[in-house]
C-alpha cells in the first residue's frame, strides 16, 4: 500500500497525528523564570510587549532609511531571498485578526505627513491569535496557517477542495494559466474561478492562487508548478512495465480518475523532493546555514515553527529590490518595463495585469540583478510605500520595518537580548557587543535606552556576521535549529522515504533527476540551475544568463 502524505499534515506523525497540522499554533522558546509562559505582554496576556518604547517608524527612520546601494558582499542576485520567500509561506505564514492598532507616524515625517498634521498612520492589525479564533480569554497565542513540513502546500494547497481547484483533474497535471507571450505561468484567483465557478471562495481575485504577493515570489511557484508537470508528463509517457515498478496503473483508460490521482501523488513526492533538496542541499549552505548531517526521522520530534525564527531572520527582504526588472534573452527590458513590488499594497492587486508578460522575464532579471546588502537597512520603496503617491490611488501608508518591528511587540516577544539567553548565547551588555559599527552603534543608543530594549528582529540584523554567512549568532542559531526540526521531526522527509522506497528512486531516475547513493544517506542530486533549465526557457546558448546543472544559480550570472 502506497501511503502519500496528506495535504493539511494530519498523520505525519503516527503516534501523534495532530502534530504539524496547518493552521497550528506557533511555539516559543524556553525563558525560564524570565519569562515562565514563554512571552513578554506588557500584561502577561496579550497587551503588546515594549509599548513604552521608541515608536517603531521612528526606530525604522533612524535605523533603515537606505540612501546608498550596496550590494550584498556574498555576491548573491534575488534568487536566495525569492526562494526563501517561498520557504517562508510553506512553514511560517501568519495572519491578521480584525484587530486595527494603526502605528502612529511622527509629526512631519518625511515623506509620510510633509503636511504636518500629525494625524498620519500607518494601518497595522493585530495576529490571528486564540483570542479571534478560540474565544480565548486565557493568554494570546498566535497561528500559523501552513503545515509544519517543508511541502510545497502553498501550491497543492491544505484542504482536498483547494487541491483540486489547483488541479487538471487528469494526467496528474496542476492548473497552470496561459500568458499573452504563451508561458504557462501560475494561475489568478479569478482564472481558475472562471474555469471552476466557487472554487477557492476565500482568496480574492487579483493574487496568485499560492496567495503569494510579490512578483518574485510567483515566479519562483511558477517554477514549481511547470516542474510538477514535466514529472507527471515523464511519468504518463513511462513504459507499462516501468509504470509497474513505481506502482502507477498501467492503462490510464480502465480507471481515469485513479490514473490522475497516482500521477499526480508520485509528481508530488518528487517535487516536494527537490524543493527540499535544493533548499537544504543549496540555499542553506550558501548563505551560511550549516545544517547536521541527517540521520533519519525522530518521531519524538514536536514539528512547529517558533515565533522567534518567523518574527526575525526568516525573510531576507533587506535583500529586495522595490522593482524586479524584466529582462529578454538580450538582456534588455521589456517594453512594459519593471515590476513594481510595493503594487501589492495597491487596493485590488496587480498580478492578473502582470503574469500576461510571463514570468520568465522576472527570473532572467532576478538571476543578473545584485542582492541588495543584507543588514538593517531596506529599500525606500518597501519601507515608505505610499499608494496615492506610487500609484495615484488611495491607500493605506506602509513601512515593512516598522511593521515587522511591531510584529514582535504585538505577538509578544521578548527583547533580543533575552532571545539570546534563550538560546545559549553569551550576554549582550553594550550595543558594542552586537556590533563594530560605531555609527551603528550611536543609532541604536540614539532610539533604545539600553540593549534590554532592542527589538528582536533590530538586534538580530543588527548583529555583526558570523564569518561566511549572512547572519549574526543569533538569526544563525534560529536558523539552524528550526531547519532542522522541519527536516527531522517529517515522516515524509525525502531522504527517510527514498530510503524505504525503492519506487521512489526508480521514479526519481526515470523523470531525469539525478541521486547520490553513497557512503550516507539518500541525496537528491538536484540544483536550481537544474530547475531553472528544466521549466524556463532561460539558459540557452543565446542566452544573456548562461546556466548549466552544476551552476549556482544563486549569485549575479
Amino acid at each position: 500500500m502506497v501511503e502519500n502524505r496528506s495535504l493539511d499534515g494530519a498523520g505525519n506523525n503516527i503516534a501523534n497525528p495532530t502534530w504539524g497540522v496547518g493552521p497550528s499554533l506557533y511555539t516559543r522558546l524556553d525563558y525560564g523564570s524570565a519569562y515562565p509562559a514563554g512571552n513578554a505582554y506588557a500584561d502577561g496576556i496579550g497587551a503588546p510587549a515594549r509599548q513604552s518604547g521608541a515608536n517603531v517608524r521612528v526606530i525604522s527612520n533612524v535605523l533603515s532609511k537606505q540612501t546608498e546601494v550596496v550590494p550584498e558582499p556574498l555576491g548573491f542576485n534575488d534568487m536566495a531571498a525569492w526562494w526563501l520567500f517561498h520557504v517562508h509561506l510553506d512553514i511560517a505564514l501568519g495572519g491578521q485578526g480584525e484587530d486595527s492598532v494603526p502605528i502612529a507616524v511622527p509629526l512631519g515625517d518625511d515623506p509620510f505627513d510633509l503636511a504636518g498634521t500629525g494625524t498620519e498612520e500607518i494601518a497595522f492589525r493585530r495576529s490571528l491569535s486564540t483570542v479571534e479564533l478560540g474565544g480565548s480569554t486565557e493568554t494570546r497565542e498566535i497561528f500559523t496557517f501552513p503545515t509544519a513540513y517543508l511541502d510545497a502546500d502553498p501550491i497543492y494547497q491544505r484542504d482536498l477542495a483547494g487541491n483540486l481547484a489547483v488541479r487538471s483533474g487528469s494526467g496528474g497535471l496542476m492548473e497552470l494559466q496561459q500568458a499573452a507571450n504563451g508561458e504557462d505561468v501560475l494561475p489568478s484567483v479569478a482564472y481558475i474561478q472562471s474555469i471552476k465557478p466557487g472554487s477557492l471562495p476565500d482568496l480574492p481575485p487579483f493574487v496568485a492562487t499560492t496567495f503569494a504577493p510579490f512578483p518574485g515570489g510567483v515566479a519562483i511557484q511558477t517554477m514549481l508548478v511547470r516542474e510538477h508537470n514535466r514529472i507527471a508528463r515523464a511519468l504518463d509517457a513511462l513504459q507499462p512495465g516501468r509504470k509497474t515498478v513505481v506502482d502507477l496503473p498501467v492503462d490510464p483508460k480502465a480507471d481515469p480518475e485513479a490514473y490522475d490521482e497516482a500521477l499526480f501523488q508520485l509528481a508530488r513526492k518528487i517535487l516536494e523532493a527537490e524543493l527540499q533538496a535544493i533548499t537544504y542541499d543549496e540555499v542553506l549552505p550558501a548563505i551560511g546555514v550549516n545544517i547536521p548531517p541527517y540521520e533519519g526521522y525522530d518521531p519524538d520530534l514536536f514539528p512547529a515553527t517558533s515565533l522567534e525564527f518567523a518574527g526575525g531572520p526568516l525573510r531576507l527582504e533587506t535583500m529586495l529590490n522595490r522593482f524586479a526588472p524584466r529582462l529578454d534573452a538580450d538582456g534588455a527590458s521589456i517594453p512594459s518595463g519593471p515590476v513594481d513590488s510595493t503594487a501589492v499594497l495597491q487596493p485590488g492587486g496587480t498580478y492578473p495585469e502582470y503574469l500576461q508578460e510571463g514570468m520568465d522575464p522576472i527570473l532572467r532579471g532576478m538571476l543578473v540583478t545584485p542582492a541588495r546588502q543584507y543588514d538593517l537597512l531596506l529599500d525606500e520603496g518597501l519601507r515608505s510605500a505610499d499608494p496615492e503617491q506610487f500609484f495615484g490611488v488611495a491607500g493605506d501608508l506602509n513601512d515593512l520595518m516598522a511593521t515587522h518591528i511591531n510584529r514582535g511587540r504585538d505577538r509578544g516577544l521578548p527583547a533580543y537580548d533575552k532571545i539570546r539567553s534563550a538560546l545559549g548565547l553569551s550576554p549582550v551588555t553594550r550595543f558594542a557587543d552586537i556590533t563594530n559599527d560605531t555609527q551603528l552603534q550611536v543609532d541604536l543608543a540614539s532610539v533604545y535606552s539600553s540593549v534590554s530594549d532592542i527589538d528582536p528582529i533590530v538586534g538580530m540584523l543588527a548583529e555583526d556576521r558570523v564569518a561566511g554567512s549572512l547572519f549574526g549568532p543569533t538569526a544563525l542559531a534560529l536558523y539552524e535549529a528550526q531547519f532542522t526540526t522541519v527536516r527531522d521531526a517529517d515522516r515524509f522527509w525525502y531522504q527517510h522515504a527514498m530510503e524505504h522506497s525503492p519506487r521512489l528512486r526508480n521514479a526519481m531516475r526515470w523523470v531525469g533527476l539525478e541521486i547520490d547513493d553513497g557512503s550516507g544517506p539518500w541525496v537528491l542530486a538536484r540544483t536550481l540551475a537544474g530547475l531553472i533549465l528544466d521549466t524556463t526557457s532561460l539558459g540557452g546558448p543565446s542566452d544573456v544568463v548562461h546556466l548549466d546543472e552544476d551552476s549556482s544559480a544563486l549569485y549575479v550570472q
